[in-house]
């Protein structure tokens, strides 16, 4: 190495030397910068001067190392230490700082993206957090519903005037008159359903088939006679057939209308025994035996006096053995034809007994109408109960002078299949008997909601189905906020009641102050949600007329299967609410800031010479409350004396 060589390798260490003190000045400069973190030099050899590479061992050498000689060093690198500084006290509410890992992020005004340590923030003219540079600090916004939104880096702002730290709204002042004079408020609104029915017991699904009962045809019915026998001899006698539908004698079972007469048949001599011969067929072949009727000597009263238990062609039959004296008494023929234009219902039912015993289900779908003049309408197909709930079937139809109101016609103590009947009951036999329950059994408290119904003339609706519930009520004739119910496998009506008058914001008595109880309908109602026996939800508001509640036509709402659909379960008024009273809205803050609606309605409770008392009822459909939907948050009494200074 030559001297000009020496010299260049010093002034490398004298740059790098020189490097040092620049990095070590630089930080005692910014040893009062926010953020700032101190820096130190590393250094590293800058070349190497190879004279030998050296050799390696061999079988006659030991080998040489290699001789190499440095040229100078130089800066590898300028490392900052970003260990944690020390955090201190700032008067300024803007200041921040990062405790561990971590930086700011700031947009230039280029919108570049950059990172510093230094939390020295002010406002600009947007009240934008940005450094002391112009840099806008960035990070995550909050949306209308105070949710961070973590997506997009956005300037930070601080709404300096437009916003505040959030405080619950702890005092309300509220101007106006509440006047001693008027109706006191002790009427309330009674709404009520109307009646509804629980699917969980079965009904017919199917409907009968009527028909008109066919007519015996005698035309080719040939008569006999014979010696011996029991009737009267030179007896004159007339016969009629009908069709039923029992094997078994009379009354059992039911018959077609009488065929015309055959006869008159007059014995001579010693013949007292007369014979049938080709009795009628039944030509719909639903009847299961031929009964015969018979008048006595030169009566006109036909009597039962035998039967051909068959349907079958070329029977015939032989009437010797009972006499005028014991035919009067067997049943007589029943004469009895319909006229008119009939329609008819089927029931099941759990007990034998007609109507008013046991359990009866909803009616059938209609049967008919069906026009008959001077005869009997046969019902066949009568529906059977497949679901073990009910073992008899009854038979209800309308009067030919009232196509709406149907009567208990008959009775059929079993639940076989097969069965027919056919009706003979007279309109003023069938007007003095019940008439028919078309709603079923009704619903209770524990009955599921997706098994409530609700009748339409002689259709039935399901009105819930599992999903989502929403009710917007109304109260003093504005509406409320909408609550939902979710309904579920498990949702009873008592679940649909509670709900119902808790978004109704009905305060139920006695109230939180058992001294000044919240006082009941002049009625005797209490304010509150109830059942029926006849299965009708019905509610009592407060009193007075702004605690007026109604449910609209639309105010139900079911969401299920990704579809909205009103629920069509109107109520009806049976009472309207009456009283002096007062309503007021206001606008209060949670603990969170977040606007809670309130509605205070006032109502005059009594009155006296000496005190005039008022009851007032808050309400917000912004309530949230642990169990339920209830929008009642409130009820207590304003005091006047009898000079109207509040007490």
């Amino acid at each position: 190495m030559g001297l000009s060589s020496v010299l260049s390798t010093a002034i490398t260490g004298l740059q790098a030397a020189e490097t040092t003190i620049d990095v070590a000045g630089n930080n005692v400069a910014n040893s009062n910068t926010i953020g700032f973190k101190a820096s130190r030099a590393i250094f590293a050899t800058q070349f190497l001067q190879t004279l030998s590479l050296g050799s390696a061992p061999s079988a006659n050498n030991g080998g040489t190392n290699p001789r190499q000689v440095g040229l100078g060093v130089q800066v590898a690198a300028i490392n900052p230490d970003f260990k944690q500084g020390t955090l201190e006290i700032s008067s300024s509410p803007s200041d921040l700082a990062i405790q561990g890992q971590g930086f700011f992020i700031v947009q230039s005004s280029t919108g570049e993206t950059l990172y510093t340590r230094n939390g020295k923030f002010l406002t600009n003219a947007d009240n934008q957090l940005v450094t002391v540079n112009g840099e806008r600090l960035m990070g995550f916004g909050v949306d209308e519903n105070f949710e961070i939104q973590q997506t997009t880096l956005v300037p930070l702002t601080i709404p300096l005037g437009a916003a505040a730290v959030a405080k619950a709204t702890q005092n309300v002042v509220l101007e106006g008159t509440l006047t001693p004079t008027g109706d006191l408020a002790d009427t309330a609104e009674i709404i009520q359903s109307g009646i509804l029915s629980d699917a969980a017991f079965a009904a017919p699904e199917t409907a009968a088939t009527p028909a008109l009962a066919p007519v015996p045809d005698v035309s080719a019915v040939t008569t006999s006679t014979a010696s011996g026998g029991s009737l009267t001899a030179n007896g004159t006698y007339r016969y009629v057939v009908v069709f039923a539908d029992s094997t078994s004698p009379p009354p059992a079972g039911t018959e077609s209308t009488a065929s015309v007469t055959i006869g008159p048949i007059t014995l001579s001599g010693a013949d007292r025994t007369i014979t049938l011969a080709d009795l009628p067929v039944d030509p719909t072949g639903t009847y299961a035996a031929r009964r015969i009727y018979r008048t006595t000597d030169g009566g006109s009263t036909y009597y039962f006096v035998g039967a051909v238990n068959n349907n079958n062609p070329g029977q015939s039959f032989t009437d010797s053995t009972v006499s005028d004296a014991t035919l009067v008494t067997q049943p007589a023929l029943n004469t009895n034809s319909l006229t008119g234009n009939y329609s008819y219902f089927i029931t099941f039912a759990n007990a034998i007994g007609g109507p008013g015993t046991g359990v009866e289900s909803r009616p059938s779908p209609l049967i008919g109408p069906l026009n008959v003049v001077n005869g009997r309408i046969q019902l066949t197909d009568i529906p059977v109960d497949t679901s073990g709930q009910w073992t008899v079937r009854r038979i209800y139809r309308n009067l030919s002078t009232d196509a709406s109101t149907f009567h208990f016609v008959a009775e059929i103590p079993d639940n076989l299949p097969g069965q027919t009947y056919t009706d003979s009951v007279q309109d003023s036999v069938l007007v003095t008997r019940a008439q028919i329950d078309p709603d079923g059994p009704r619903i209770n408290t524990n009955t599921l909601l997706t098994n409530v119904l609700q009748r339409s003339d002689t259709t039935f609706t399901q009105l819930f189905q599992e999903g989502t519930l929403s009710f917007t009520g109304r109260k003093g004739g504005r509406l409320l906020g909408t609550k939902e119910l979710p309904i579920t496998a498990s949702s009873t009506v008592l679940d649909l009641m509670n709900f119902l008058q808790d978004a109704l914001g009905i305060a139920r008595v006695p109230g939180p102050d058992p001294s000044n109880p919240i006082p009941g309908d002049s009625s005797g109602a209490n304010p509150g949600a109830t059942l029926t026996s006849n299965g009708q939800i019905r509610l009592v508001g407060n009193n007075g007329a702004d605690n007026r509640i109604e449910i609209g036509l639309s105010a139900l709402q079911l969401t299920a299967g990704g579809s909205t659909t009103p629920v069509s379960l109107p109520f009806s008024s049976l009472q309207s609410a009456r009283g002096q009273s007062a309503t007021a809205d206001f606008v209060v803050y949670d603990s969170l800031g977040i606007p809670l609606n309130v509605r205070v309605t006032a109502v005059l409770e009594r009155r006296t010479d000496t005190e005039t008392v008022y009851r007032w009822f808050a309400n917000s459909p912004d309530n949230a409350p642990l169990v339920g939907a209830s929008i009642n948050v409130g009820t207590g009494i304003i005091v006047f004396d009898g000079e109207g200074r509040f007490i």
